[in-house]
């Protein structure tokens, strides 16, 4: 899978009409006026009643995608259209369709849109960020029939345009378009795409060709060699015919190489245009063998070809158009073999099933007996032989993710999970009644549901823990805080325990860069280093962090185990090294608070009441020296 993100064309703009009746509004053929060099408007995106006028605006955007650069098999399986807000937002949602606007934007596009809705927006309209649009199924389609060519779209107001309900009331929003400077308020088209999808479709290579003989001795004698007299590959057409001057064999390639690896191929046809004459009804079929030619055809490969008949036709008397050869289990095999090659290359070899299979004399009637099929060479390439190649997705995680595919449930899928349950579960995230991969990339949608924009980034819900931290080094004052399966530890700060009640520390400490630790468990580790009046390393230290929940959103748990892993597995600690006996406490002390692990769960923003300020990391970085031990470098 992929991504990718398409600018709107500078032509972009809107065209506006008004009229005194509604249906005279709403039907209109021409605009009164419009613009396609605006920058932005603060009410191109309208369906108002006002001073007894009816007035509607729609905006028209341009999307080159002439030059995508998608994979070979690449089919776009999710879109979403992006507008930057400005001005006015009353009209809360829009439409978006099949633009026919001409290439030049004018008064005559008023009317100039077709089809089916394509999406609405979820959330109000925004006037000051990212108005979203999610394709549906007919949206897509289009997407893929315009890959190459330009796609059109029209942008309506929807609660009166599209539905065609008579507003009482002024309804309008407005946008940027693509002639404002800068890239983060244009337009933008975001693609999504999966690289290949079974059944895939390989058309042939012009390399094809035939390798004929004419007899020296008997018929049967000249199908024996090995040799023939000449190659031809040029021809637009290959044809069996009932033709006792030669036998003709015909080779076939086609190009595997972008097939992805790891795909085990269920299925093959091989598919050839033609035509036959057999007004007799006395046979003139053929049979594909899997072929062994060179990679350029020479007359050495006459008798390139291999193994058993992997599909047989006999048409009838005439019959035209697309041939199916739909190969036996030996064929698929064949196939997969090649696929396993440096190169994939698959390679067939077409023969007369009577006169050369069968090793029949011919008659010598070639203009009444035939089976032609188009080859490579012909004109239209809409009529090249073609494989039709299914396959079931890799057995493996790298070969699956590696093809743009998604590996849940230890098995590959062409597509994310289709429920929330099963999005969640498997770390991926569900919004906009659909499972994606990543988290909404702007703060309308983010915020819209209910994710947490901080710092220009979406984020998971916020959380906030009370751990106990391990005591490591007496001499320096450092200590460790982790986070179980947290995506981060954002912000720390510390309160000290003993005989009394916690008290908040909110100096005297730094707090330098997680680091990322994976030595079996999943997580992050902090470092805090006390600058002044540093604790009792046999008390109690609890450090109050506020972190993110992991992509399955579990909470932050039992980051006990992963202190004590890393302080004995990875730095080889003992008992020794460290306060063993505060280290326990704190933790049977968590336990007993009734803590989930050795942390305590509240959700952000209510948080814990010892919680008032926060200590920002001094950019420090942390490193393990040579000898094994805990270093930081950078403080200031």
């Amino acid at each position: 899978m992929g991504t990718i993100e398409i600018t709107g064309n500078v032509n972009d703009g809107w065209v506006e009409t008004y009229a005194t009746f509604w249906s005279s509004c709403h039907l209109g053929f021409w605009g009164t006026a419009f613009s396609s060099s605006e920058t932005e408007n603060p009410g191109c995106l309208k369906a108002n009643y006002e001073d007894s006028l009816c007035t509607i605006s729609r905006a028209f955007l341009y999307f080159d995608l002439t030059s995508l650069n998608l994979p070979k098999y690449a089919k776009i399986t999710g879109a979403r259209l992006k507008i930057y807000g400005y001005g006015y937002s009353s009209a809360v949602r829009i439409s978006v369709q099949e633009g026919t606007q001409s290439d030049t934007l004018s008064l005559a596009d008023y009317s100039e849109f077709t089809g089916p809705l394509f999406g609405v927006n979820v959330f109000d309209f925004d006037a000051s960020g990212v108005n979203a649009i999610a394709f549906n199924e007919d949206g897509l389609s289009y997407l893929n029939q315009q890959a190459g060519s330009t796609a059109k779209l029209c942008l309506r107001e929807y609660d009166h345009d599209y539905l065609d309900v008579q507003p009482n009331d002024i309804f309008k929003s407005g946008m940027y378009f693509s002639d404002v400077s800068g890239s983060d308020r244009k337009p933008v088209l975001e693609l999504t795409y999966v690289n290949i999808e079974s059944p895939v479709t390989v058309v042939g290579s012009p390399s094809d060709g035939e390798v004929y003989r004419v007899p020296n001795g008997t018929w049967q004698e000249n199908l024996d060699e090995e040799t023939g007299e000449d190659v031809t590959t040029d021809e637009a057409f290959f044809s069996f015919e009932d033709d006792g001057n030669a036998n003709r064999r015909y080779y076939f390639y086609f190009d595997g190489s972008d097939l992805p690896d790891g795909i085990t191929v269920t299925g093959v046809t091989f598919k050839g245009n033609g035509s036959v004459s057999d007004p007799g009804d006395e046979g003139i079929g053929a049979s594909l063998f899997k072929g062994t030619q060179n990679d350029t055809l020479t007359v050495e490969d006459y008798d390139a070809f291999t193994g058993n008949v992997l599909s047989s036709l006999d048409p009838d008397d005439g019959e035209s158009g697309w041939f199916d050869f739909v190969l036996n289990a030996e064929g698929v095999t064949a196939v997969n073999d090649m696929l396993s090659q440096t190169g994939k290359l698959i390679k067939f070899c077409l023969r007369s099933t009577r006169f050369d299979v069968n090793r029949e004399s011919p008659l010598g009637t070639p203009n009444l007996l035939y089976f032609a099929i188009k080859s490579a060479d012909d004109p239209d390439p809409e009529l090249h032989p073609r494989v039709v190649i299914s396959f079931d997705l890799p057995a493996d995680q790298e070969n699956c993710e590696a093809s743009g595919w998604y590996w849940y449930d230890g098995a590959c899928h062409l597509e994310l999970p289709n429920n929330q349950s099963e999005c969640e579960e498997n770390g991926y995230y569900w919004y906009g009644n659909a499972c994606h991969k990543d988290l909404p990339d702007n703060e309308s949608e983010c915020s819209g549901y209910s994710y947490y924009w901080y710092y220009w980034e979406c984020r998971l819900s916020n959380k906030l823990a009370v751990i106990p931290c391990a005591c490591i080094d007496t001499l320096e004052n450092i200590w460790l805080v982790a986070g179980h399966e947290v995506l981060e530890i954002d912000e720390v700060f510390v309160s000290l325990s003993g005989s009394d009640e916690p008290r908040l520390r909110t100096t005297g400490f730094e707090k330098y860069p997680a680091y990322e630790y994976a030595g079996g468990l999943h997580g992050k580790i902090a470092v805090i280093q006390f600058t002044s009046d540093p604790p009792d390393p046999n008390g109690k230290v609890w450090c109050n962090v506020k972190g993110m929940k992991n992509k399955n959103g579990s909470l932050i748990e039992n980051p006990i185990e992963i202190i004590t892993h890393f302080l004995t597995n990875y730095l080889g600690m003992t008992s020794s090294h460290y306060n063993e006996t505060g280290f326990e406490s704190a933790k049977v002390q968590a336990g007993s608070d009734g803590h989930k692990g050795a942390g305590m769960i509240k959700d952000h923003p209510k948080g814990i009441d010892v919680i008032r300020e926060v200590a920002k990391s001094i950019g420090a970085t942390l490193f393990f020296d040579r000898d094994g031990k805990l270093n930081i470098k950078g403080l200031t």
